[in-house]
């Protein structure tokens, strides 16, 4: 969109020239003005979310060309345009949809109609795309994600700038981390039950078009002391608890379907196909994921309802039942806003931007207690 703008109006798309790394009270002053009049040209045509994200935009593609270095470093600042927003956002109110969380029990309900059986770890328990879209609507509950941060979406938004790929994970055995197999990329199956967590590189998201302001994502391994308390010393109870949680399902994944670390940094980690560079390697898109998705429900076992009180499930279902999940647990509200990736502050004021429905340590903590009560929840009809 900025480079439209710039095009319509024929000016540059930077800022300031090429290494000017001390431009003048005037020329700081033309940037900022530069930018208010961009801000008024989308105020024409698009929402107030929209506006903000291609600000942020603007902001990321400025620092790209500043080698990395925020607009801080050179003295620029857009305390005129942080202005102009708030008037935006006064003249602009956004409508709010009341979002229909996901539930949890909702996991075993789909689990059982699939018929997928839980002593297949390691092996084809489902179709490929199946296993990619489950995997997703895991990580997308443990860590409090939206779906467009996660898959491709028709409207390019933060997962375009730069989506997770095979070597955005890494495994570790407490402190020690795991290696890769040399002719296939898939992790040393020897550290399987020795692995304790998996890290997942945090990506660009709403609030954060750089992808670098938040910590990675921990996806931990549970114990099997702790998993087969959650589910009352069941055993075959705690068999099924790799299947819900998001660090053994993508060991599954990327056992079961390696890429070679050589080709991992251009290979999608939640891919489309099974396929692999050189062919063509898409990322999973939204309308494979909610194909796959609505499927699941309609298999269900009870069914997953397709509307329910005049409400769809959408792409923050997953966000909103996390958010739901984690404060049945007792974690506080800054807990939940660090780990949703909202200021708590904000959070709070907004009445948890209608996620926060339950009245009601660290974030690898909660996401270990999430998963334990997600397991928990098998008997619920």
């Amino acid at each position: 969109m900025w480079a439209w703008f710039c095009n319509r109006y024929g000016c540059d798309l930077r800022l300031h020239p090429k290494n000017c790394w001390v431009p003048s009270p005037q020329e700081l002053d033309a940037a900022e003005l530069k930018v208010m009049v961009y801000l008024q040209v989308l105020r024409q045509g698009y929402a107030f979310g929209t506006i903000k994200a291609y600000f942020s935009d603007l902001k990321a593609l400025q620092r790209s060309y500043n080698s990395g270095r925020s607009m801080d470093f050179i003295n620029q600042t857009f305390h005129r345009c942080s202005i102009l927003l708030r008037v935006f956002e006064k003249e602009m109110p956004v409508t709010r949809q009341k979002k229909r969380p996901w539930l949890p029990e909702y996991f075993h309900h789909v689990a059982r109609g699939k018929g997928w059986n839980p002593a297949s770890f390691g092996r084809e328990w489902a179709p490929f795309q199946e296993r990619v879209v489950w995997t997703v609507m895991v990580f997308m509950f443990e860590h409090l994600l939206r779906l467009g941060e996660v898959v491709h979406t028709t409207v390019q938004r933060q997962t375009a700038r730069r989506p997770w790929t095979h070597a955005s994970v890494t495994f570790f055995s407490g402190a020690h981390e795991i290696g890769w197999v040399k002719d296939t990329g898939a992790p040393d199956p020897t550290w399987r039950h020795r692995c304790t967590h998996a890290v997942v590189d945090s990506m660009p998201s709403k609030t954060d078009a750089m992808g670098e302001k938040f910590d990675p994502f921990i996806c931990p391994f549970p114990t099997e002391r702790d998993v087969l308390q959650a589910s009352g010393g069941s055993a075959q109870q705690a068999a099924t608890a790799w299947m819900f949680a998001t660090g053994p399902l993508l060991w599954d994944l990327m056992t079961r379907n390696p890429v070679q670390r050589a080709l991992a940094t251009v290979t999608p980690l939640f891919r489309a196909a099974p396929k692999v560079p050189p062919a063509v390697v898409q990322q999973l898109s939204q309308s494979h994921f909610v194909r796959t998705f609505n499927q699941f429900c309609k298999n269900a076992s009870p069914p997953v309802p397709a509307e329910l009180g005049g409400r769809r499930l959408g792409g923050h279902c997953m966000r909103v039942a996390g958010c739901n999940h984690a404060a049945k647990l007792n974690a506080s509200i800054v807990r939940i806003a660090n780990k949703g990736r909202w200021g708590a502050w904000a959070f709070a004021a907004n009445r948890g931007y209608d996620y926060f429905r339950t009245d009601t340590q660290s974030m690898d903590q909660l996401t270990t207690a999430m998963i334990l009560a997600l397991l928990s929840a098998a008997g619920a009809k």
